[in-house]
């Protein structure tokens, strides 16, 4: 305990010498009796020991007001934590991600407590189970998630509730953008989730299957601005060989994919990631899509800032209302069972 006036404490022997003196002044008895048998049943013995006890509630009620005028506070601490890495993890949700042909290796279907039998899934599915399982391992870190096609969206902000970012996850589909490849609008909106974050660490980590087509900000002039605000990005491109597929319309407006063969520009995905002091990764299956957001998990690693928030809380009420209970008490019992009759 502290106390902010501790010059009002000077009180309490003023006020101790001020009962002893009064209690000498009174010793003196106005009867006088032989012996203590004369008096030992002329009474109720509880009512005799409360008037003996009477004096004291007055003192002890002096004594909490003058602790009270002393300004006592407790020192009280609230844990902090500091966010050691914040992450936004930006999911290409073009149509070329509906592509089914992400194999499955038997592995990475007991690590992923896949059906058995299933050989292969859709781009967007795998990247969803690996990115969940990146973001439930980082228990410590502010997470986020983008999500892009034509355009650029955060669908979950920063934060360490990471069972609402999974679930963010969990509900990326592709159509619910316009299609289309825009990774510098996706970088763009990284770095607006990250710009104002304090953390010793702000990465993305971005996905895509295709080539940068639409959005008004070039990937390299994205890449420079995250470079200015100190945000690094890990860029993961999924290369499987295979045909993905393209949205387009039929005859009668309806919307169809057709296959087509996209390539991931490789060669900017690296300038993206170098120019950031990131790394870039390339996946061609399932195993080779966890190794690369696992080894991103190993490179961003950081001890975590825990500290304590201190704090002073006055507490002078409680000995305000101790003293007014005394008081009240005292009252009550000179007016009630320890009445005196003139």
């Amino acid at each position: 305990m502290i106390f902010t006036s501790p010059l009002a404490l000077l009180l309490i022997p003023i006020l101790a010498a001020a009962f002893i003196f009064g209690a000498r002044s009174v010793s003196g008895g106005a009867f006088l009796f032989p012996s203590r048998s004369a008096i030992n049943y002329s009474g109720n013995p509880l009512k005799i020991l409360i008037v003996k006890v009477l004096p004291y509630l007055r003192i002890l009620s002096l004594f909490f007001i003058i602790v009270a005028l002393s300004g006592p506070q407790i020192r009280r601490s609230d844990p902090v934590r500091k966010a050691g890495i914040a992450v936004i993890v930006a999911v290409d949700c073009s149509s070329s991600m509906l592509a089914g042909d992400i194999k499955i290796d038997f592995e990475s279907m007991a690590a992923e407590n896949l059906p058995k039998g299933l050989k292969s899934m859709s781009r967007l599915d795998a990247v969803k189970i690996v990115a969940k399982d990146f973001i439930e391992g980082r228990t410590d870190n502010l997470s986020g998630v983008v999500a892009f096609a034509a355009e650029a969206f955060i669908v979950c902000p920063l934060t360490f509730q990471h069972e609402w970012v999974m679930n963010s996850i969990d509900r990326l589909e592709v159509g619910l953008i316009k299609d289309g490849t825009a990774v510098g609008s996706a970088i763009m909106s990284g770095i607006a989730a990250l710009k104002d974050v304090e953390a010793k660490s702000r990465i993305i980590v971005l996905l895509t299957d295709g080539i940068n087509n639409f959005g008004s900000v070039p990937p390299l002039v994205a890449a420079e601005t995250a470079r200015t605000l100190g945000v690094k990005i890990y860029t993961v491109g999924l290369v499987s060989g295979a045909s993905g597929l393209s949205e387009a319309e039929d005859g009668f407006g309806r919307k169809v994919y057709t296959g087509s063969q996209i390539e991931v520009d490789e060669q900017e995905m690296r300038k993206i990631a170098a120019m950031t002091g990131g790394q870039y990764f390339r996946a061609v299956d399932m195993r080779t899509l966890r190794d690369s957001y696992e080894e991103i998990d190993r490179m961003e690693k950081t001890v975590i800032e825990r500290g304590e928030y201190e704090d002073n809380l006055d507490i002078f009420e409680y000995f305000v209302h101790a003293a007014l209970a005394l008081l009240f008490l005292e009252i009550i019992l000179s007016n009630t069972l320890l009445r005196k009759i003139p």
